[in-house]
């Protein structure tokens, strides 16, 4: 064992690697993840289920989207992306969008339905 590996060992438990490293998010998983609430979403809102349901997995889908979306060290190489950048804020837009009309008490399903199938054709 070389001494620099020794020494890393030595001082730098696993424990302390994730404070010197921090941890780090699988982006392209984060991404499939989105994908997979984007479309569990779509399948609760063209189903019967209660607004409390659809909202519950909206919160899920809008806390996918924000790992993926807040400009960070870590999101950096998707930003580098060509049209990364145009296509996470247009799915932001429409999220937002989505968030004021699960606001009433009767939201408008079929609009909402629209809008996630405009977010998958577009991607």
């Amino acid at each position: 064992m070389s001494s620099v590996v020794k020494y890393t060992s030595l001082f730098i438990g696993e424990k302390n690697l994730y404070t010197v490293a921090g941890t780090q998010e699988n982006y392209g998983f984060s991404v499939a993840k989105f994908i997979i609430q984007l479309n569990e979403l779509y399948t609760l809102i063209n189903s019967d289920n209660t607004i409390d349901d659809v909202r519950l997995k909206f919160d899920i889908l809008y806390s996918r989207l924000n790992v993926i979306y807040v400009k960070s060290e870590a999101t950096a190489p998707l930003y580098k992306q060509q049209g990364y950048e145009e296509t996470i804020d247009s799915i932001n837009k429409k999220l937002e969008d989505i968030d004021g009309l699960l606001s009433h008490n009767h939201p408008d399903y079929k609009k909402i339905s629209t809008i996630i199938a405009d977010i998958k054709t577009a991607n």
